[in-house]
């Protein structure tokens, strides 16, 4: 996910041409709101975003059409497989539409980016060995099976929307396929191929109604969950650690050069004058 800096979608396409590459709507929305400032138009960018049906994405674009044609010109220039859940790829198990880690990732190391370069790999080091012993200080408090996250939207739907939708099983002999119901609207879900006419997979409130009519199996939501979402697995990915690093006083002494400050350039134009009082 990036924030559709000039040459990297090509210089992605080289590289890793499987990989699916999306775009930040934050940073979509931000660009966006300079041309167009109207508080509904701005709140129908978030709408569509977050459509996960290409019929529900088609609806949204015609009301940001009907309210402000310039600004559904301004949108279609975006390819929807970038931005828009509903032509996301189910390869990665995320639907996230921003790229807020990456934001707060920036944040964090301002303090240290400004630092000699052997200073600031080394508080880098320091800063990530500390967070990664917090996470893992956590994740040993966790008893759920999926990641914490994962758990708490599970558990809404469980309790907030499940209930809400009636359920019918089709009659197939794997008992896998069922209709879910709620007033006049109508999906199919198939837990064996974990599908959702929604496109949304948690599982998600319909594939739960279902579920709950299989009880009788000692089968719960979560057994239908990736096992990227689980807790096996996100305790997999702190599974190494950043090993500690003496003091330069008890490193050994070696015949290799040491490493020289780099050349400084002063570069062309008058410096700036960062922190003096202009009268």
């Amino acid at each position: 996910m990036s924030d559709q800096q000039k040459g990297l979608a090509k210089a992605l396409h080289e590289v890793m041409p499987q990989a699916h590459h999306r775009n930040c709507v934050l940073h979509i929305w931000k660009n966006f709101i300079k041309n167009f400032k109207d508080k509904q138009t701005k709140g129908l960018v978030w709408k569509a975003a977050k459509s996960t049906t290409m019929r529900e994405f088609k609806d949204s674009m015609e009301l940001v059409k009907k309210v402000n044609k310039d600004a559904w010109e301004y949108l279609r220039k975006f390819d929807r497989d970038t931005w828009t859940k509903a032509y996301f790829s189910h390869g990665p198990k995320c639907d996230n539409i921003t790229n807020k880690m990456c934001e707060v990732w920036n944040v964090k190391i301002v303090e240290y980016r400004d630092k000699p370069i052997l200073t600031m790999c080394e508080e880098f080091r320091s800063y990530i060995m500390r967070k990664m012993a917090g996470h893992k200080h956590r994740l040993s408090k966790c008893n759920s099976k999926l990641a914490l996250v994962q758990q708490l939207r599970l558990d809404e739907y469980i309790i907030s929307e499940s209930n809400k939708w009636t359920t019918e099983w089709v009659g197939d002999e794997g008992r896998v396929l069922f209709e879910v119901q709620r007033y006049q609207t109508r999906v199919a879900v198939n837990l064996q191929r974990q599908t959702c006419a929604c496109n949304v997979w948690l599982p998600c409130k319909h594939a739960v109604s279902a579920i709950s009519m299989l009880r009788k199996q000692q089968l719960r939501p979560e057994d239908f969950s990736h096992k990227w979402l689980t807790m096996k697995v996100v305790r997999a990915t702190y599974g190494d650690s950043i090993k500690p690093v003496n003091f330069e006083e008890f490193w050994e002494e070696t015949n290799r050069l040491r490493p020289e400050a780099p050349i400084i350039k002063r570069p062309p134009g008058r410096p700036t004058k960062k922190g003096l009082l202009m009268w």
